[in-house]
């Protein structure tokens, strides 16, 4: 096999494929990047659109029974580069009076599907929230909070730790099928 490092990234492999920026190479079947440094990485894609995707999202929040409460979204994004999937949201004014007392706090609609439970790394900062050092967990149904501060293990945000007028920034990653 032959070495390509080093070579001129413009250079035509004939009736094969072409050579792009960044050790990209283009064929007329689809994209596939080639990390030259590393010859254990190959990644395979249809087109661009497959690897890097950004967009809107709109978020639900709910309860565990699916009653939702009502909020305002002062921005919800999220950017996909390949089966990574970063979400990001501002919250505000959140009204729990319709969840159900004691049910789980959950933040769904997210723009793709978790792969697993747990598969996920994210924060959360908020203001009229009884929690203490929050994280994101990501599970195939939305996301939830959950609180490290208590002895033996994760506490989930529930209805009774969010009063009305909340509001929260969320960030949390995970991984797509």
């Amino acid at each position: 096999m032959a070495d390509l490092r080093g070579k001129n990234a413009d250079a035509t492999v004939p009736d094969i494929a072409t050579w792009g920026s960044g050790n990209v190479l283009e064929t007329g079947e689809g994209t596939v990047k080639v990390d030259l440094d590393n010859k254990a990485s190959l990644s395979v894609f249809n087109n661009q659109e497959e690897f890097y995707e950004q967009g809107t999202w709109s978020p639900v929040i709910e309860d565990d029974s699916e009653n939702q409460a009502s909020f305002n979204v002062n921005g919800a994004q999220f950017i996909k580069k390949g089966r990574e999937v970063t979400v990001y949201a501002d919250i505000r004014q959140i009204d729990v009076s319709a969840l159900n007392a004691g049910d789980n706090f959950r933040i769904s609609g997210l723009p793709f599907t978790p792969e697993t439970d747990f598969n996920t790394s994210g924060t959360v900062l908020g203001r009229e929230m009884d929690i203490n050092s929050p994280v994101v967990l990501a599970f195939q149904n939305g996301l939830t909070i959950r609180s490290s501060g208590t002895v033996g293990g994760w506490t989930r945000l529930t209805y009774g730790d969010v009063d009305s007028g909340a509001l929260m920034y969320i960030q949390a990653t995970y991984v797509i099928n």
